[in-house]
């Protein structure tokens, strides 16, 4: 079984220093992974993806492990980097579907919580500051303060998010209850 930072880059064997890195790094990627995913996916929707991107903010952690091991929050570091990553996913995503249809893949691992699968088809109704400001107050537990450090805002902004995303939240998940609902009375009178 390889280790995390063995996957991102080859350590060498007699390097001391690095590898008490490696193993720092090894201990924060195992904490924090799943957590991350999890994040991940409910702001994207797509399970693959959120995986691919948590692990590309990974290996961007890796390399840049001397200054990010440094700082107050490194878990805050790797999730900035896999937002802005889902985030220019998602532009290119749009700009692709223009031109052709790209199905979507049905999340495995997460299935189990189906709660958080149509909570995740909701946000996607949202506007992606809108989305990632609620992923990042309900789910990751950030204070208004916190989200507008993190996203580079003014708290009043955040707070208007939040307050817009949790309007329009609602009205997408009554939206997805009504076609849940109309799609299990179709099948109940065939």
């Amino acid at each position: 079984v390889q280790s995390a930072a063995s996957l991102i880059r080859v350590t060498k064997w007699w390097d001391a220093r690095a590898m008490t890195s490696s193993e720092e790094f090894d201990k924060f990627y195992v904490r924090c992974r799943d957590r991350l995913i999890t994040q991940i996916f409910v702001f994207t929707g797509d399970e693959p993806e959120s995986r691919d991107l948590v692990q590309q903010a990974f290996e961007r952690a890796w390399k840049h492990w001397g200054r990010v091991s440094g700082l107050d929050d490194p878990e805050a570091w790797v999730r900035l980097v896999a937002f802005n990553l889902a985030k220019d996913h998602q532009r290119w995503r749009r700009h692709v579907s223009v031109q052709a249809s790209i199905p979507q893949t049905a999340p495995d691992a997460i299935e189990q919580e189906e709660g958080l699968i149509e909570f995740g088809r909701a946000l996607s109704c949202l506007t992606l500051d809108q989305r990632r400001a609620l992923v990042l107050y309900h789910l990751v537990g950030l204070t208004v303060r916190e989200i507008a450090i993190e996203m580079s805002s003014q708290p009043g902004t955040v707070m208007s998010w939040l307050y817009r995303g949790r309007a329009n939240l609602a009205a997408a998940l009554e939206s997805l209850a009504a076609i849940d609902g109309e799609v299990a009375g179709d099948t109940r009178r065939v």
